[in-house]
Order: structure tokens, then sequence, then C-alpha cells
């Protein structure tokens, strides 16, 4: 007779060895019944046996027959971690009598879907396709909702034109200020009392702030913001209209944006500021496109201190961002979410910006269904339409999960992307996939091991190490994290390490290569390893290796002033920054219309053909109209150009290889120009930390 029980264990001082097996996941990463485990042995063991090996055990709370005489439930009153039950599993499945163990894995017959009638219209959340046949061309939404729908614990500011708070569809999910609700001392009404009852320096906030008119009322006069907070939220199985990606969740309203469509640096920061001051789970960005912006770059920071996530539209401009940045999604800072978009065909939306390192993940954004004002319901397209799914994902996610940090919530969302062939170079990780965010997974992937280096370059080097497994050492991790620190890196420090990002990273026979870029020049110091599994889970720290790049002789070092040139058109010049001088051609702020003005080196004897020209820049110049160019000279030879600049760029470093250029020269020289037209101005190009260098001899 062959037994089939199921074990919940109760005691987590069980230790049970199982030294040398390989480890298995046994289907807890998978959802399953809390501390439940399927064991199964083999035929022709004892029932003495079985019972001597039962008694081992925790005493149940109960014992009762599932089918016939065969299968028996050992249920245990409390339930423990998967990472305690998973070793219970390890040493049940060393025993020699025991066949099979594996979780109790929980199944589902149908999705949950609401019964809100234009359902139907929201293929973001369940793609039906031409035939009304579900694909998987979605979010994975109706899924997810199997483990959560959403809770109105979680708190997303909603920085647009506004929310339509009347709205049937979204009334209900609409927050108010506790602070500024219910009866003062006085038995008024605090929304309408005229008094700061919350002491935050805005009088009656009891439903958000309008920042571009200054008032109490973030009422959208304009749709874009109900659309994207209906996407977000809106009731779910109400029977009305439509339904957000939670169900259940706080829209706070903050408006910045007129009517028309437009507003300002200060009201932008003024809105992020308010939402950290509020203690929101997570902003959705659907706006953007203007110059890079200390003010604004300040208030996202400080967002991040506080443990708030910002999501933020890729922009709409077709365009590589990688190449031109977009502001805010392109500012490198730990709590932004980049979002492009795509179709209901999973293909990258026509109008998408993308970006392969500076946009994280994509998401339905072309022809989306949701709330517009008076009650109404329409379609919009745009990267602003990919962002609040986004943001409703991490709402969802918080609900589930809602001790994870707002970094823990990112990595989640990026590491379950859906990878795509359609977004391969495009952007970073993928499409979102909200079934996947939500799965429950405890078990750490395994730590990389065996970590080597090679191909040492100015600013680069390879690393190689051995695959990490997804589940402690069973299958494959999603990803891996790098950091470099001038210490030896290890749990403690690892957080204030610098984080640097692999390039070209590949995996071939158990181990797998990347290669660390934009480090210094003449760098030296430690790096270590993490490694993440498909819901974010992070392994230990691995071992720090100390590195260094190769070597350069740095023959000519300019930094800040105009020493190193011959020719000097006006208006460049030298201009501060925090103290810091640096070049630019427009000292005074803002360069001149129709203009052609240049910065000459002097001649530079050239020592070797493994020459290499660095600098630092920063430019913001007029999209497809005004123009910077690096141009080089070799001995009396025509001007060459190196590279063209526009758009706008935060501070980076550019170095070029002249090696091609310089084959039996004997000098050479370079300059910055800029071309402009006759409209239009922008702030500049700026240039830093000139450098001519040698790389030496290995």
């Amino acid at each position: 007779m062959r037994y089939l029980f199921v074990l919940a264990w109760g005691v987590l001082g069980l230790c049970l060895s199982a030294q040398g097996q390989t480890q298995k996941s046994y289907n807890l990463d998978h959802q399953h019944v809390p501390g439940q485990l399927l064991v199964k042995f083999k035929s022709g063991v004892p029932d003495e046996l079985k019972d001597k090996i039962l008694k081992t055990l925790p005493k149940p709370s109960g014992l009762r027959t599932l089918s016939q005489e065969t299968t028996a439930v050992l249920d245990f009153s409390v339930v423990r971690s998967v990472a305690g039950l998973k070793e219970i599993a390890k040493a049940l499945d060393a025993m020699p009598e025991v066949e099979i163990v594996e979780a109790n894995v929980v199944y589902q017959l149908y999705e949950t879907l609401p019964n809100d009638p234009e359902f139907a219209k929201l293929y973001g959340l369940r793609n039906l396709g031409e035939d009304g046949q579900k694909t998987s061309k979605d979010i994975g939404a109706s899924l997810a909702w199997d483990s959560n729908t959403g809770s109105k614990d979680v708190l997303v500011g909603i920085i647009d034109t506004g929310i339509d708070y009347n709205h049937p569809d979204l009334k209900d999910n609409i927050w108010t200020n506790p602070g500024e609700t219910g009866l003062d001392e006085e038995g008024n009404d605090k929304s309408s009392n005229g008094l700061d009852d919350d002491g935050n320096g805005f009088v009656d906030d009891w439903r958000g702030w309008d920042f571009y008119n200054n008032d109490n009322d973030p009422l959208d006069g304009n749709s874009h913001g109900t659309h994207c907070a209906g996407t977000i939220g809106a009731k779910g199985n109400n029977d009305i209209g439509v339904v957000g990606v939670n169900w259940d969740v706080s829209l706070v309203g903050l408006k910045v944006f007129s009517d028309s469509g437009s507003t300002t640096t200060d009201a932008l920061a003024a809105a992020i500021s308010y939402a950290t001051s509020l203690g929101v789970d997570l902003t959705s960005n659907s706006w953007g496109g203007g110059a890079a912006s200390d003010i604004i770059r300040e208030a996202i920071e400080g967002a991040n201190e506080a443990g708030i996530l910002f999501v933020a539209a890729a922009g709409n401009s077709s365009s590589d961002n990688d190449a031109r940045p977009h502001f805010p999604s392109s500012y490198e800072i730990d709590n932004i979410i980049a979002v492009a978009s795509t179709d209901s065909d999973d293909q990258l939306s026509s109008f998408s910006s993308y970006g392969a390192t500076s946009v994280d993940v994509a998401a339905p954004g072309t022809d989306i269904y949701s709330t517009v004002p008076g009650g109404n319901y329409g379609y919009k397209s745009g990267t602003s339409m990919a962002t609040p799914h986004v943001a409703g994902l991490a709402a969802l996610v918080k609900a589930q999960f809602p001790d994870l940090s707002h970094s823990q919530i990112r990595d989640r969302i990026l590491a379950t992307a859906t990878v795509l062939p359609s977004l391969s170079g495009r952007v970073k990780f993928g499409r979102i996939n909200a079934l996947s965010a939500l799965e429950l997974d405890e078990i750490d992937p395994s730590i990389p091991d065996s970590l080597a280096l090679a191909n040492a370059g100015l600013k680069s080097i390879d690393v190689t190490w051995q695959a990490s497994g997804d589940d402690g050492l069973e299958g494959e991790a999603s990803r891996y994290e790098v950091r470099i620190s001038d210490q030896m890196i290890d749990e403690e420090n690892w957080s204030s390490a610098t984080k640097f990002e692999f390039s070209d990273i590949q995996s071939m026979d158990g181990m797998v290569s990347g290669t660390i870029s934009k480090l210094d020049f003449n760098q030296k110091g430690f790096l270590a390893l993490r490694a993440f599994d498909n819901v974010g889970n992070a392994s230990g720290v691995s071992e720090s290796l100390a590195f260094s790049v190769r070597e350069a002789d740095i023959i000519i070092n300019n930094e800040g002033s105009l020493d190193l040139f011959a020719n000097i058109d006006a208006p460049w010049g030298v201009a501060l920054e925090n103290e810091n001088s640096y070049i630019t051609d427009s000292p005074e702020g803002g360069y001149s219309n129709s203009i052609d003005i240049s910065l000459v080196s002097s001649s530079v004897t050239v020592t070797s053909q493994d020459m290499l020209l660095a600098f630092d820049t920063k430019y913001d110049l007029e999209t497809r109209y005004d123009y910077g160019y690096l141009e080089i000279k070799v001995d009396d030879g025509e001007w060459t150009e190196l590279k063209s600049y526009n758009g706008n760029s935060e501070w980076s470093t550019e170095y070029f290889e002249l090696r091609s250029l310089l084959d039996n020269a004997q000098s050479f020289a370079f300059r910055f120009r800029l071309k402009t037209d006759g409209s239009v101005t922008r702030d500049g190009w700026s240039i830093d930390n000139i450098k001519i260098m040698v790389p030496m001899t290995m």
C-alpha cells in the first residue's frame, strides 16, 4: 500500500541534514498552500517504517483522509517560511524511502475577471486578439488579480493635469487627506475652514493640490490626467465602465499643468516635493521633454531618499534616449522607472522613444481606453498611457507585498518583465508582466562564484563568473549587479559602493561574462557581484576582487581654462558651477542665433599613434537645428568631424582613439564648433577636463 502525505510544518528549529543533494525548488517558487508539502513514499516501504519517519516530525494538529485509504493529510497548526519549508523538503528528499517531495501547489480554473462592462476594450490588461481568444500580449493583469486586486492603503501621486474626482469610475478611489477632513475644534469642516489643519503649508488640501493655479482644487480641465488615473485605478468590479490595474487604490491628484497642457519647473518640483511630504508610495509622471533641471532632479532625489518610486514616460519623439536624453525619465536616479510604449501586438509603438540603456521597460500605450472627464471614456495613445500601466503595477506589487521597499518593488518589476524580440536593443528589460511580478518566491539565488578579470581597457574591464541559480543552485539567475569601491566590498558596505552597469552580457556553458564601462582613467579599486532572480530576490555578495584599468600617460590635462587653445571665437569662455570652472560657448547664459563659432586648440605634437582625446561634456542645444561639432585637423590637412552633438545631456565623459587618423602624422589640432539657426536658443555647450593621453604598454 502506498501513501501520499501532506505535511505542514510547525517547528522552525527542525534540522534534518540533506548534504550533497542537488538543489531543487520543489515547486515552492509557485503559489502553494502555505506550509504544506506533498510526500510520496516509494513502493514497498512498510507502514511501520513510514510511521517511524513520521514520528521524527513535529506532532500534527490533525489527520484526515483525502481519498480511500491511500492518501492522507498531516496538517500542522503553525505555518513557516518558504525557506524553512525548503530545508525540510531537502531533508525528506534525501531519505531513500521517499520518492517525491513537492509543494501543494494551488491551481486556478478561471482568471479573476471584473464585471466592468468595458473591460474587453482594455487589451493592455487582458488581450483577446482579433479572434477573441486570449493572447499573451498583455501585462497579465487578469491572472495577477487571482493574487491581489489592490489596496486603498497604497497611495499613488498622479502628477498631471489633475483628476476628475467626481467621475463615477474614479470617485471611490480618490484619496482624501485625513488631516484636512472631518471637523475641527470649532466644529467646522476641515476641508473648507480656511486653515492649514495638518500643518503642511497647504490650506484645505483635502484631496490634493493644484500647483499651476496654487489652489486646493486639482480638478482636471484637460483629460490627460483623468485618463492616466483610470488606467492606474478605475474602481474594479463596480459594474461601471472600465477597471484599472488596481481595483482599489488611493489616487492623489497633483495638478501641475494648465488646461491647455503647459507648466513650469517650479510647479513640477513643488508637486514632487508635496508628494514626498505626504508619504505616497509612488508617483506617476506622464510628462517630460524639457531641459535637464537641477531643481527637478533634486526633488526626485528627495523622493528617492524618502523611499518613493518615480515612474516616468520615455517620450513620444521616436528617438533614442541613449543618444539624446529625455527628462525626467533619463535622470540616473535609483527610484526612476523609464517607460516606453507598446501596441496590441507587443511591438514598440511607432511614436515611442526608446533606449537600450536609458529606458527600463515598456507597457501598452497605443489606443488605450480609459476614463475622461464628465463621466466619459475615450482612447488615447502615448508613453503617457504606458506609464500608468507601470505605476499601476508598482501599486499592485505594494499591495501584495506591503513590506517591500521602493527599490525592491522596482527590482521586482524590472526583473519580471517579459523579454520580447521586438524590444531587443530598445529597452533594458522588457514589457512588464503583472503575473510574474506578484509571484511568491522567497528563495534567493546562489552567490556568483569563480570571478575572474580580463581585457582591461582605458575605461573598461571584462569580468567572468560562474552562473548563479535562480532558486539556490537550481535554474539560472535573471540578472547581475556589479558594484565598485576603493575598499573591499562585503554585505555591510555593499549599499555604499558605486553601482555600475554591465554591457555585452553573454552566457555559455555555465559561465557568464560582462564588460564594465565608464570607469575613470587610471582607476583602481575593488568590485563585487550580486545575482537577482526573476522576482528581484538578491543573492549574497560575491568575493571582492581587486582591479585596475589599463594605465595611461596623461600628457595634457586642461581643467576649466582656455590655456590649451590658440584661437577663441567670442563668446567662448569660462564659467563657474558650484565653484568649479568649465569652458562654455555662452558664459553669460544662452547662445546667440545664426552663429558659427569655434574654440581651436594649439597644435599637439604626435608622440604615439595610440594617442587619445578625452573630455567631459554637457549640452543643451535646440533639437534638430543647433549643433555642436568636435573636429580634428592632422598636420596641414582639412578639418574632419569626429562627432556631432544635438539635444541635451547631463555631464558625461567622451573619449576618442586617434590611431586611424595619426598614421605618420607630426601634429594635430582639434576644435569645438557651435552652429545655430535663426531662431530659438538654449543654454549651450559646456566642456571640461580635456585630456590628451597615451596608453601605457601592457
